[in-house]
């Protein structure tokens, strides 16, 4: 199945490639099938929605945000109880953030899919509101991330993410958590902070589960719960499950064992540390504990801080191998002695969890071209005169004598927005009883004519400030400014101009793998590239509107050091629509780690960080292409215009038969009754503890 994608600018009407992408990841998911990628650009994207399509254990349906956290799901007060429900087995959901500010939401991503994965994920500012924490305080519950074997799914995997204010401030529940699992799988490689209930917590079907190099905080519950009960399909207890390698700090418990546990969990070399209680075992005990300040670079408890380790740190080398996963929460290899907690020292990435800025694509932009046809008649001498604005800018003027002729005008607007084009007469009088008036003919908005009676015109008399409104007319006999409401039909985007970008690049192999690399302009991804130790060009392509300034962005993303193997990247040159652009140049910035504001340096050649290198391109590197004659469309003789319209009548079959097989997929997923839980689908998260 080919690549989907989703875009803000999209619409769920188009084809969903790359350069017709869908507006909704729903949408996307309704289309995907077993190996399809949904690649989702940066944005804002309305959350409440459920993904039930399945992949295969060989090829999963991957949901993947194309700059991690550029994707952002939010919500109001009607959004649903959950951000993101995913029913769908062998998904994998990557690098999203979800924001529960506002919203209703008492889950930021719920799974029930069997070999679904949940990583590199933010999910934060859930169930912060007073209504959405009654409602989960009394019996449905809530988490940031759960996992569930609601409807049999097993082995779910939470990797890698960053889960925090879940729970108003001052409040405690033990219902509401941080990650919560009710079936078997992975909880790894997590940072878990400012919790009102358990930073980690099983119940229900849980059992057989790594829980994993994680780091957990200010949880007012346990940091880690280990028990089952109120069970689905299972009559078990919660057994054979790992805990190793955790940093719990500054929470009311350490870890817990509540409810049915059996007597084969493992407790080893954790670092419990300033919890009001660190242990409380019924069935096991623990080895290899560490009872210290875990010394944080910059603990906050509430988050925002870095809770990587500092040089002295007794967590450095103090965990076990024993399932140990091979990189730590950045992406980094864990190398030598695995460190306790998400990060492993001298790690490589920017530090969780605080909220970081979502990249926003520059808005696209329409030209405004204004065609006025006035006349006028004088007084003393003097013929009428007009400026024509937009939204209130000024964009030209004319004056007009007798005779009736076109004034041109252009401007630049955001493209697929409404505006105000604005004819502002501003020398009436009567001299002599010569009456001084604008006569305006028509009003030609980038060819969609208008005339000055029409229902969407208004005449403001006098000055411009929404008072002596009238009806518009033809004949202005007082000052003031006739007014077209023009919605966004008048101003289309404009077709982008393609932009040719070119990167000199070499680099030096880790692991026998080379440095690779994204180019992206405005967060939006148009190619990638393998450099080897040899500089070579790599040239990409991409669509942005012209005359416009812009972020070329060169994103590094496989940094490691490997048995001592420093693999890195070097970027000699950018060239920009022919335009050569040095890494060191005072336009370039070198953003390490993530993509987001932070540990932003000079632009250098050779990165030895993960991260990116931004171009700050002004408008000068992305000129306008040439346009074609105006008359280019009129000269098209018979054979041509006979031409075109076959064409058009071809493509309008070919939507026709895409819609008839759209209709036919979606009566194939109905009549397969994907969803058998019509009633309340978060019923069965009842009471934890």
């Amino acid at each position: 199945m080919a690549d989907l994608y989703v875009s803000t600018s999209g619409s769920d009407s188009n084809a969903g490639t790359k350069d017709s992408p869908f507006r909704t990841i729903q949408k996307a998911s309704q289309v995907a099938s077993a190996g399809t990628t949904v690649h989702v650009a940066p944005g804002t994207y309305e959350g409440g929605f459920q993904t039930t399509k399945s992949g295969t254990s060989s090829a999963p349906i991957r949901y993947v945000s194309d700059v991690k956290w550029g994707a952002k799901i939010v919500g109001d007060s009607s959004s649903g109880q959950e951000a993101w429900d995913n029913r769908g087995s062998n998904v994998v959901i990557d690098g999203f953030e979800v924001d529960g500010s506002g919203s209703s939401w008492l889950f930021g991503i719920y799974t029930a899919g069997s070999n679904s994965v949940v990583q590199n994920t933010k999910v934060h500012d859930i169930v912060r509101s007073s209504d959405a924490f009654s409602k989960a305080s009394t019996g449905v519950g809530g988490a940031g991330i759960m996992g569930d074997s609601w409807t049999g799914g097993t082995n779910i995997k939470v990797l890698g993410n960053q889960v925090y204010n879940i729970g108003p401030n001052g409040s405690s529940s033990s219902l509401v958590h941080g990650v919560y699992m009710a079936t078997s799988g992975q909880v790894q490689n997590n940072v878990i902070g400012n919790v009102v209930g358990d930073g980690i917590t099983t119940w229900h079907d849980a059992t057989n589960l790594k829980i994993l190099n994680n780091t957990v905080f200010e949880a007012r519950g346990a940091g880690v719960m280990i028990g089952a009960g109120g069970h689905y399909h299972s009559d078990g207890p919660n057994d054979y499950t790992q805990v190793s390698n955790n940093i719990i700090y500054d929470s009311a418990k350490g870890v817990e064992e509540y409810g049915e546990v059996g007597s084969h969990n493992t407790y080893t070399n954790n670092l419990v540390y300033a919890n009001g209680s660190n242990w409380s075992l019924k069935n096991s005990s623990h080895s290899g504990t560490v009872s210290a300040d875990p010394k944080f670079v910059k603990y906050v408890a509430t988050g925002g801080g870095d809770y990587h380790l500092t040089s002295g740190s007794p967590a450095i080398n103090a965990g076990t191998s024993s399932g140990a996963p091979s990189t730590d929460a950045s992406g980094a290899a864990r190398v030598g002695a695995v460190d306790i907690g998400a990060f492993e020292y001298g790690g490589t990435t920017a530090p969780p969890p605080a909220p970081t800025p979502t990249p926003t694509p520059t808005p696209s932009t329409a030209a405004a071209k204004i065609v006025v046809n006035a006349q006028g008649t004088a007084a003393a001498g003097v013929n009428a005169h007009f400026k024509v604005l937009i939204d209130g800018k000024q964009i030209g003027q004319g004056t007009a004598g007798t005779t009736a002729k076109d004034f041109t005008f252009s401007g630049t607007v955001s493209a697929d927005a409404a505006h105000k084009v604005q004819i502002q007469y501003d020398n009436d009088a009567v001299i002599n009883g010569q009456d001084r008036n604008l006569t305006v003919n028509k009003v030609t908005i980038n060819g969609k004519a208008v005339l000055p009676t029409a229902s969407n015109v208004s005449y403001d008399k006098f000055a411009l400030d929404g008072k002596d409104v009238i009806a518009g007319q033809s004949v202005m006999k007082w000052g003031g400014t006739l007014i077209v409401s023009a919605d966004k039909s008048y101003f289309p985007a404009s077709a982008a101009a393609q932009q040719e970008i070119v990167v000199n690049a070499q680099g030096t192999a880790a692991a026998g793998v080379n440095a690779h690399f994204k180019v992206l302009i405005d967060g939006k991804q148009i190619g990638e590239g393998t450099a080897g130790t040899t500089a070579k060009d790599f040239t990409f392509k991409g669509n942005v509107s012209a005359d416009a300034a812009h972020k070329v962005q060169i994103q590094y993303d496989n940094d490691a050091v490997i048995n001592g193997q420093d693999r890195n990247l070097t970027v000699n040159k950018v060239t920009i629509n022919g335009k050569a652009v040095l890494p060191t140049a005072s336009n370039v910035s070198y953003d390490k780690f993530a993509l987001d504001g932070k540990d932003v340096i000079a632009g250098q050649s050779v990165m030895k960080w993960g991260g990116t290198l931004v171009v700050a391109a002004d408008k000068s590197y992305f000129p306008a292409a040439a346009a074609a004659p105006a008359s280019a469309a009129a000269q098209q003789d018979v054979y041509q215009h006979l031409v075109s319209q076959s064409l058009d009548a071809a493509s309008a079959q070919a939507d026709d038969l895409s819609t008839l097989g759209h209709a036919v997929e979606t009566a194939s997923l109905f009549d397969a009754g994907a969803m058998d839980y019509m009633a309340d689908p978060l019923h069965h998260v009842d009471a934890v503890h």
